[in-house]
């Protein structure tokens, strides 16, 4: 049978002895249970260098009860071979969940979940997998049909680095680098004056409170 489809049953009996019988009322037989389709509009945003929000539909049949539908996300970034299951944090009303989770649930649209520990200047790309939570223990699940489209990213740029370049009696001396991505990509002498700033006031500090 095709999944989901709508089929309508009746049965009817009969052996060598007897013609068929008058066929039983018709019953509706509906496929698919627990393979809900894929779900939809993801679309992922950079938060921080090592950070991405991803936010997507809840899918168009679920096939089940919301409530025993959950996500698996999975990534591909330039350093993999082929696209991998990842841990997520699952957006909890207000707030994200502190620890990541394999899979991460939602019940109204619109879903998402966070996903942390990333490289920054990367692009990665996403995906989002429908699956129903009979299914979460077995190794092998026909449902490719759950999987969305995927969502493109590019995580931030990091502004600069501070490395402690010396220590002496009375100061300690930072050095900062420039990320040259984001000097590029900004062209900006006022923001780059303003990392200065805050960089001198830093230094002021440090320097005062080796002195102390």
């Amino acid at each position: 049978m095709w999944k989901p489809s709508i089929y309508d049953i009746s049965v009817s009996w009969f052996n060598r002895y007897t013609p068929v019988s008058e066929a039983s009322a018709t019953q509706m037989l509906r496929t698919g249970y627990g393979f809900p389709s894929s779900p939809l509009d993801p679309l992922a945003f950079a938060l921080t260098p090592d950070i991405v929000l991803l936010y997507w539909k809840l899918p168009a049949r679920p096939n089940a009860p919301i409530l025993e539908i959950k996500y698996m996300i999975s990534q591909l970034s330039a350093t993999q071979i082929s696209p991998s299951a990842i841990g997520a944090q699952q957006f909890e009303g207000a707030n994200y969940a502190i620890m990541p989770t394999d899979v991460v649930s939602c019940l109204s649209n619109p879903c998402s979940a966070k996903i942390s520990n990333l490289r920054p200047s990367t692009e990665y790309k996403f995906w989002v997998r429908a699956i129903h939570e009979s299914h979460l223990n077995m190794q092998f699940v026909d449902d490719a049909e759950g999987s969305s489209v995927e969502a493109s990213v590019r995580t931030k740029d990091i502004a600069g680095t501070l490395h402690l370049d010396n220590i002496i009696g009375t100061a300690v001396v930072l050095r900062y680098i420039e990320n040259v991505l984001m000097v590029l990509q900004v062209r900006d002498p006022t923001i780059a004056g303003s990392y200065r700033h805050v960089l001198n006031r830093l230094q002021t500090s440090l320097t005062g409170k080796a002195g102390e």
